[in-house]
This record gives structure tokens, sequence and C-alpha cells, in this order.
């Protein structure tokens, strides 16, 4: 399963600009864990060390990605922490 690149990244972009528009960040969240999902997926279906490689690359950056968005959304009050990281849980302030 290979996606086209331009179109995740147009999808991002519109599902990023949705959820700050709604104050919401659910939406952005199921759509980077569709990504991470589908990045895991394309993964187990190929046997190619080139791929993986590649693929472990996405995921490292859309983790990283979404580490970025979660933290500035906790800076702007939109998100709150609640527990240890372990066991917590994300809180969306609206």
């Amino acid at each position: 399963m290979v996606t086209d690149e331009w179109e995740d990244q147009e999808e991002y972009y519109k599902v990023l600009q949705h959820a700050d528009k709604a104050g919401d960040c659910t939406e952005f969240i199921q759509f980077m864990l569709e990504m991470i999902c589908n990045a895991l997926k394309e993964i187990s279906e190929t046997n190619s060390t080139i791929n993986v490689v590649t693929n472990k690359e996405k995921i490292i950056a859309l983790l990283r990605q979404a580490q970025r968005i979660l933290a500035e959304l906790k800076r702007e009050g939109k998100i709150l922490r609640h527990g240890a990281n372990k066991n917590g849980y994300w809180e969306v302030i609206e």
C-alpha cells in the first residue's frame, strides 16, 4: 500500500486547519494515528529492507510532528494532561 505523499500532505493541512478552527484536536490526532497505522501496514506488507527503513523514518517523523503539535496545544491551553505518562490521559479544553 503506497500512499501519495502530496495527497497526505494536503489532507494533513486540511485536518490541521479544521481542528484549529474547531478548537478540538481529536480529528487531527485521529488523522495522525491513521497515518502511523498506514505506515505500519506498509512495513508489514513488504519484505524490502529499504522500505522498512523508509517507513521507520516516516513513523519517527510523524511521531515527532505529533509531539510538537501536542506541546503547542498544551502551551495554548487547548489540551491538559492528567496523570503519569504511562497511565494518564489528555483532556481537550473547549
